[in-house]
């Protein structure tokens, strides 16, 4: 069995401004540093990690850093945790998509599953790549706990599958907060459960307000 913990990166400038960072690199904003000490604190408190892997985007390298320094642990980067590649909509507020690209940004508003990004990637390819990397990861650190440091996109993917549901209930699946934290176990048959769910309660434990 392997125990996973995935957490979205904490508030970033992409967030605050409501536009769409894909693959472009923000940084997290001071808000997003206390969210992500307070994922730190809960991580630390709760759970003994063996390894910490971390999307090579700043924002969730960031993040990241505030847990593996507190654990006294490496950051491990890869791509292979990188959120959907938003093509053409890379930098543009949410606003200037739905200006551009109204019936596209409907899709993605309200049919999230066969939503695809103009000269990026489909809601599908995302889901597709990054159960891949989890099972993965899963795989290799066999007996391990090891913490997963990702994007909303791939982590509403994931709580889809690890929920039992199939790929189409993606378009119900809430999106996870900034800095949640998620526990899943991988079982040696392949089977997981779903042992946390997107929790934000350190938040309030650390006296920090959730802003998305």
């Amino acid at each position: 069995m392997t125990r996973i913990i995935a957490v979205r990166h904490a508030q970033s400038e992409g967030n605050l401004g409501h536009f769409f960072c894909g693959h472009t690199d923000v940084a997290l904003t001071p808000h997003g540093h206390l969210q992500a000490e307070a994922t730190a604190c809960y991580i630390a408190e709760h759970y003994a990690v063996d390894r910490i892997y971390s999307s090579d985007l700043i924002r969730v390298v960031m993040t990241a850093r505030h847990t593996a320094d507190k654990l006294g642990l490496p950051l491990e980067l890869t791509r292979d945790l990188r959120e959907i590649n938003v093509g053409d909509w890379e930098g543009l507020t949410y606003d200037e998509v739905n200006d551009r690209w109204p019936a596209e940004n409907h899709v993605w508003r309200n049919d999230f599953a066969h939503a695809a990004c103009p000269g990026g990637e489909s809601v599908r390819g995302l889901f597709d790549r990054i159960n891949l990397a989890f099972r993965r990861l899963a795989e290799e650190n066999d007996g391990k706990t090891i913490a997963l440091f990702s994007h909303a996109t791939p982590i509403r993917s994931m709580l889809t599958a690890w929920q039992g549901l199939p790929f189409e209930a993606i378009s119900t699946t809430p999106w996870p907060p900034n800095a949640s934290v998620t526990v899943v176990d991988y079982l040696d048959d392949g089977s997981m459960v779903l042992r946390e769910k997107a929790v934000t309660a350190h938040f309030d434990a650390k006296g920090i307000a959730y802003s998305a």
